[in-house]
């Protein structure tokens, strides 16, 4: 069987279909099942559940742009994962945290418009959704991600092009 196939043998005594959450941490805890990267667990006080809690950090952390974890085998299982079902959640380590978020954190600067910058990262490569213009909707949307955060805040843009205005 592959991987996935015992991930998906595992769940089937369910009388539900697994939701993601219960197929992404049951994925998890399998890769420790087969010993890839197993959690050693020393301690008296450790047990299975701090195995599930990392998958439980590891799923969450799928949701964000950045998955920032100390432990070394949660950082790559979640890399694993990640790779797995096409997250582009990026694993990092605490320390290279600050030199990521310079690389995407806008510096605000006069010698340059942030707008007129900002609009050039509309293309069609960083186009995530669009609405056209229908008989009840007269604006047509474009959606847009890009690769700063304006204000440390704004990483979208919205285009709208009004039917009925020249703009």
């Amino acid at each position: 069987m592959t991987y996935l196939e015992y991930v998906e043998a595992s769940l089937k005594h369910k009388k539900e279909p697994a939701n993601h959450y219960e197929y992404y941490t049951t994925a998890y805890l399998m890769l420790d099942m087969i010993g890839y990267k197993t959690d050693s667990l020393p301690k008296p006080t450790d047990n299975m559940q701090n195995i599930q809690t990392d998958g439980e950090h590891s799923f969450y952390g799928a949701y964000c742009d950045y998955f920032v974890a100390i432990d070394k085998k949660l950082r790559i299982k979640s890399k694993v994962l990640y790779n797995e079902f096409n997250i582009p959640t990026k694993v990092i380590e605490p320390k290279e945290l600050i030199s990521e978020l310079e690389k995407v954190i806008d510096q605000i600067r006069k010698d340059r418009n942030f707008i007129e910058e900002a609009f050039s990262f509309c293309t069609n490569e960083n186009l995530v959704e669009s609405f056209p213009i229908t008989e009840n909707n007269k604006i047509e949307m474009y959606v847009f991600k890009i690769p700063k955060f304006y204000f440390n805040f704004f990483n979208y843009v919205i285009y709208s092009i009004y039917l009925n205005k020249k703009v």
